[in-house]
């Protein structure tokens, strides 16, 4: 088999390219940098050009690209998208995701199964996976062991403070029912009841405050909703980070990585921005506790990051996801917290017993190891491939 591999600096490219080469499938790669995914004239002709001129059995990627979905049928070949984004950041996403040539299979199960019950038959879930034979390769550099240990380290975005001014600027009832829906789902664990609650009372009326935002005016109800919904729940999410990382910096040496920096956290060391193929795994391998804490409106699928703090054998503690707690022994592979006192209470506990902590992350490493490449890669092939006999090293 050939595939064409759409490469775009994206997170898992690399491993996923090694896999097919492992597993005797051929890759012709177009590299390029796109700007927009919706609106880049050149990159779609020149793919284009790529597809008529070479002969491949699929185009793969890591997320999804919706002009390309509509190249692939117009060739009737076979696109297949891996998508570790959650929500799903395409518009209109209705237009392309029933092409019966597309294929897309999504990490978070409650975003596949969403498209499911609307009828997709070609959508599908699958975790995401981490390459432990190469992660395992690094760690020879004790500088960079040096370099990258602490007692707590947290790599993730902690996002700006853009719900709270927009918010404000509703008429006074709706403000104070978001407030109050703001509130629940801070403390809400296990559940999610945003998009729910949002949906009964959001209205075109609402838009009314942002009549100097373009942006939301040229927007219809769907995607007005969708973007209040993500900017409280980006909110939430950097409001439990702050308080759990604030706590914990007083006490233990606590590293964030991030793009940005906070000013609620003056005891925390802002490392800045890590290469996530060859520089987290050190930050996961160094540091005594992990912290996940999960984006809100990412509601039950496994974050790569916490893949990748299991394969480079780092102690993994998470907020309760629901695929976390299903697929790993919460206790004994992981640890789950259900709200900011309890993490603050595993995390002081854990530093405390390196006993156990060492234990647990060394029987997470083992656990993690059936999310491997070779196994998701695998069931991607023989979902659309039902044909093809896969054989690794072929």
């Amino acid at each position: 088999m050939r595939f064409l591999i759409c490469e775009w600096t994206a997170y898992m490219q690399t491993d996923l390219e090694d896999c097919l080469h492992a597993m005797g499938i051929e890759t012709v790669e177009y590299g390029y940098r796109i700007n927009n995914f919706e609106q880049d004239d050149y990159f779609y002709r020149s793919f284009k050009k790529i597809l008529e001129n070479e002969s491949v059995d699929a185009v793969m990627m890591m997320n999804y690209m919706a002009p390309l979905v509509k190249l692939c049928a117009e060739f009737q070949i076979p696109y297949i998208s891996w998508v570790y984004d959650c929500p799903f950041g395409v518009q209109h996403p209705e237009e392309t995701l029933g092409f019966p040539t597309n294929h897309v299979f999504f990490f978070d199960r409650a975003e596949a199964s969403n498209f499911i019950s609307k009828g997709y038959e070609n959508v599908y879930h699958l975790p995401l996976a981490v390459n432990t034979e190469r992660i395992d390769q690094l760690f020879c550099d004790e500088g960079k062991n040096e370099q990258f240990a602490s007692d707590i380290s947290f790599v993730g975005i902690m996002y700006g403070n853009q719900a709270m001014p927009l918010l404000n600027r509703m008429p006074e009832y709706e403000r104070g029912y978001l407030d109050g829906l703001f509130k629940v789902q801070s403390e809400l664990y296990g559940s999610y009841i945003l998009h729910e609650c949002l949906d009964s009372v959001v209205n075109d009326s609402w838009k009314d405050p942002f009549s100097d935002m373009k942006e939301i005016m040229d927007t219809d109800r769907k995607r007005f909703l969708h973007w209040i919904e993500h900017s409280m729940a980006k909110e939430i999410t950097r409001q439990e980070r702050i308080k759990i990382l604030r706590v914990l910096s007083k006490r233990y040496k606590t590293s964030l990585y991030t793009p940005f920096g906070e000013e609620m956290l003056p005891d925390v060391i802002n490392k800045g921005v890590v290469s996530a193929y060859d520089e987290a795994p050190y930050v996961y391998h160094n540091s005594k506790i992990n912290l996940n804490i999960t984006l809100k409106d990412l509601t039950s699928g496994i974050p790569l990051r916490v893949m990748e703090i299991l394969g480079s054998g780092g102690f993994l503690l998470s907020n309760w996801q629901p695929e976390i707690a299903e697929n790993f022994i919460d206790g004994e592979e992981v640890v789950l917290y259900d709200s900011v006192s309890d993490a603050i209470s595993k995390a002081i506990y854990y530093l405390e017993h390196e006993d156990e902590r060492v234990r647990i992350a060394a029987a997470g490493r083992r656990a993690v190891e059936r999310f491997s490449f070779e196994n998701q890669v695998e069931t991607i092939i023989k979902t659309v491939f039902p044909q093809f006999d896969v054989k690794m090293g072929a």
